[in-house]
This record gives structure tokens, sequence and C-alpha cells, in this order.
């Protein structure tokens, strides 16, 4: 995760994306859309990808899913998460995400997908961001569970 996340391995995202879509079970009769977790586009400018968008490519290159990468929009990013605690994250994160350029079609089941789970505090807030939309369901996909250090 960390040469993903940090050492620019592109490769590397999309090839665990792959490895996700093969193992998990995501069948398209279930699954309508997968959305990403997203950057905010300076986050993504100074980093030059969202790792969420390379997982849900190799994702969809085996399931046949469609991924929607400008479902949600980050208007917010408060620095990095690593260093602090569940209480700080979650009050970090709160109005971080709103609802994208790109429609969610209703009554959809989308699977939300971000690069690692520590609180919850990312998804979360992306999970308000989508509770006003008329989803059928909402399923969650990590490539990856940390803990928090702080």
């Amino acid at each position: 995760v960390h040469n993903i996340k940090y050492h620019g391995n592109k490769p590397l995202a999309r090839y665990m994306g792959r490895l996700m879509g093969t193992l998990l079970p995501l069948e398209r009769e279930q699954i309508d859309y997968i959305i990403p977790v997203p950057l905010t586009p300076d986050r993504a400018l100074e980093r030059g990808y969202n790792q969420a968008i390379l997982l849900a490519e190799g994702i969809s290159s085996v399931t046949g899913l469609p991924y929607l990468p400008r479902a949600l929009e980050r208007i917010r990013f408060q620095g990095s998460q690593t260093h602090r605690d569940r209480t700080h994250r979650l009050e970090a994160m709160l109005g971080s995400f709103t609802l994208g350029s790109e429609a969610i079609p209703p009554d959809s089941h989308i699977l939300l997908l971000d690069d690692v789970l520590t609180t919850g505090a990312t998804l979360t807030a992306a999970l308000n961001a989508l509770a006003d939309t008329p989803l059928a369901q909402v399923s969650v996909a990590v490539l990856a569970v940390g803990t928090v250090t702080a």
C-alpha cells in the first residue's frame, strides 16, 4: 500500500485491483457501479493519480463493473490522517465530500472503494455525502485495513 500511495507504483495498484476483482464476490447482477473515494484536486495533482481510481480500474477490468470516478468530490483536505486518532480523524473529515459531476443512477447498488480503512472516518464522510441519493444499497471494499498509530 505504501508503494502504491507514496511511491507512484500505479501498475501495482491496478494489479491489486484486479486481484480484488478476482477474490471479492462481485457480481454484475448485484453491484451496479464502483465509486472510488476521491482525493482533492490539489492532492491528486500532487500525487499524479488517485490510488482508489486505479484500484477501481483493476476491479473493472476483471469484472466488467463500471466505475464512476467523478460521482463524489472531495472538497476539503485537512492534511494527512496518518497520525490522528479516531476522534480527530472524524472531526477532520466532516463535510469533506459532496456529490460530484457524475450522476449516480437512482436505485443503484454501489461499491464504495478506498485503499485503506483505519478508523472509518473517510468512508463515513463519503457515505454521508451519498446519504441524500436514492441508492438501493451501498457496499464497501478496501484494499487494506490499518491501525491507528496516534
